[in-house]
């Protein structure tokens, strides 16, 4: 599996900054980013590097690309940007929350109204495209995308065209999620149409509401010529929606309805049922069993006839004479008796080869669940004999993977259907994130080199320092691509830091501090312009983390002051002027109002406050 943090921190053009992995594919992988010139968030799709070095891919990738960015709909992902650094092709696209398959791959499913409403934009979207003549050519869950609001748009436009006319080969398998939604027409290599779009949005709502996807072989090939001529199953669990689907998934592209009109008929019926909910981040019920596949009625059988019974060769004896009556009629009796028996072993012989027994076209088990595959096989007189057991990544324990024979196959009743059955993605080990540091994007980074999916958030924490893993779940070992849940600390919980107006003393302050969960640093100092008492300062205000401290600084009031010395013989008007000057008030004054000052009370050096009543003595 690829690694995750290979162009993190990457910026490509000089203005596109890759922040961190939203998904991987074949042939691109799928960043969360951040425009540095207008500031907002985007998505960059970066491709394989050796795409750049396929001229046939380089002029279809611009040109599908100046296509797909001239695309303004709601019901289609924006393309802000494209271009190519250090040899490989990029393209910035809006930024959306998540995908309809990471809904799925998570056991959500949808409800008819969400479905419904689903499909209603996302044909929107493809109508607004095919008017222009563009054409998706690969729409899948993966390329449905979905905001916290519920709102949908298709993704990818003209990118499956592109990758059709380079050289670039996907790994094998890598086909199949493609296949899972192709048009039957696409099975001869036949151009791709705007009905084509159409069957596969139907296949994909199919999946939305049922979890499964209808008439899928065990190969790529096997899935799109499977479907020649064939259409849906009974889907019960559609209700009103079914009609729909399966006329949207018509075999033949000229049965199927526009993407304009299928558009036009979902919200018709959208404005039927209840209100849906939000579509995105949210808990669904499991959907119910789809219905069993209905079998094709086996042809009309070719009259059966003995085997093994040969007429005798006529002698070419000459006629003999006539033999009188009595005689013939015994004769008579003695080959209608032998006929009789003949017939009988010729019964017998048919009956054992089971040639009159009813014969049965065996449906497509692969993706069901071994008890359901059993019920369709008996359902039909057939028996069903698990061949044996493997691990599959992207498969559901119990589910069938393969069937032998072949779906399509004629088979007498009683025969014996082998299916091999999945036991599930392989089981890896979890590691221990209790010693990770660095946040969600540390966690995703870990999980993804485990080959599993990390689906985090925060919460904070008065005893785990930011940023480090308060727990996840599963622990131990789980399947391979699973998602494990991660909580990470975002440190202690803010509160709000109280108003300390009118208190004027630390200890008023530690009190009123300490009852809002949060700790005092109190000191005093002088303050001419405050009154002791007053905060002078105070850091953090708002709201801080609790059990954090608060720093305040209370006025002490004005700072004292030193008497001068003025009692050596230091004129009077003098001695006021200094006094004065040093923030003290001359008092009364006895002596002379001419003379020298030979006293003060207090006496010089005294430390007393700013203010003070200074008496002087004259002579």
């Amino acid at each position: 599996m690829a690694t995750v943090s290979d162009d993190t921190g990457r910026v490509l053009a000089g203005r596109y900054r890759l922040q961190g992995l939203l998904g991987l594919g074949a042939s691109a992988r799928v960043y969360d980013a951040v425009d540095l010139v207008l500031e907002r968030p985007v998505a960059v799709k970066l491709l394989h590097p050796s795409l750049a070095e396929d001229a046939a891919f380089v002029r279809r990738f611009t040109a599908e690309a100046r296509a797909a960015a001239a695309l303004t709909h709601p019901g289609v992902v924006a393309v802000f940007d494209w271009g190519e650094e250090g040899g490989q092709p990029f393209l910035v696209l809006q930024r959306f929350d998540g995908s309809l398959r990471d809904l799925l791959d998570g056991g959500q499913r949808l409800s008819l109204a969400q479905a419904v409403a689903l499909g209603a934009q996302v044909a929107g979207g493809l109508a607004y495209a095919h008017r222009r003549g563009l054409v998706h050519r690969d729409l899948s869950p993966g390329n449905v995308l979905l905001d916290q609001d519920g709102r949908a748009a298709v993704g990818d436009f003209g990118l499956a065209r592109a990758l059709e006319a380079a050289s670039w080969t996907e790994p094998v398998g890598a086909v199949l999620g493609t296949a899972r939604y192709a048009a039957p027409e696409r099975a001869g290599g036949g151009p791709a149409t705007d009905r084509a779009d159409v069957y596969g949005l139907a296949l994909v709502l199919v999946e939305a509401v049922t979890g499964t996807v209808p008439l899928v072989a065990d190969s790529p090939l096997g899935t799109v010529l499977g479907r020649v001529g064939r259409r849906l199953p009974p889907l019960p669990a559609l209700g009103p929606l079914e009609a729909l689907l399966a006329q949207a998934a018509a075999p033949e592209p000229a049965d199927r309805p526009s993407a304009e009109e299928l558009a036009r008929s979902l919200e018709e019926l959208g404005r039927r049922l209840p209100p849906p909910e939000a579509i995105g981040g949210f808990a669904l019920r499991g959907a119910p069993v789809p219905a069993l596949e209905r079998t094709e009625p086996a042809p009309a059988l070719a009259p059966a006839t003995a085997a093994g019974v040969v007429a005798p060769a006529p002698a070419e004896d000459p006629v003999p004479a006539p033999l009188p009556r009595g005689r013939r009629r015994r004769g008579w009796l003695i080959a209608a008796a032998l006929l009789v028996v003949l017939a009988a072993l010729a019964g017998v012989g048919v009956w054992r080869s089971g040639v009159l027994l009813p014969r049965h076209r065996l449906v497509s088990l692969v993706g069901r669940p071994e008890t359901q595959a059993a019920r369709v096989v008996r359902a039909e007189g057939l028996r069903l004999r698990v061949l044996r057991r493997r691990y599959q990544v992207e498969s559901l324990a119990g589910d069938v993977l393969r069937e032998i024979p072949a779906p399509g196959t004629w088979l007498r009743q009683g025969a014996t259907v082998a299916v091999v059955v999945s036991l599930g993605p392989p089981l890896v080990s979890v590691p221990d994130l209790g010693s990770v540091s660095g946040g969600c994007s540390a966690v995703v980074a870990l999980l993804d080199a485990h080959r599993l999916r990390g689906s985090c958030r925060e919460a904070s924490s008065t005893t785990v320092p930011a940023g480090r893993v308060l727990r996840w779940s599963p622990t131990g070992r789980a399947p391979e691509g699973s998602t494990v849940s991660v909580v990470v600390s975002s440190g202690p919980p803010l509160v709000a830091v109280p108003s300390l107006a009118g208190i004027s003393s630390c200890a008023g302050v530690a009190s009123a501090l300490q009852a809002a969960g949060l700790r005092a640093a109190c000191s005093t100092q002088p303050s001419l312009a405050q009154p002791a008492g007053a905060v002078l300062s105070e850091s953090p205000t708002g709201r801080a983390p609790a059990g954090s401290t608060v720093t305040v600084v209370l006025s002490s009031g004005p700072p004292p002051v030193t008497v001068p010395n003025v009692e050596n013989d230091v004129p009077l008007p003098q001695a006021v002027t200094e006094l004065q000057g040093a923030g003290l008030v001359v008092g009364p004054v006895y002596g002379p109002g001419g003379g020298v000052v030979f006293h003060t009370s207090p006496g010089p050096g005294q430390v007393v406050p700013r203010g003070t009543v200074v008496t002087v003595y004259t002579q």
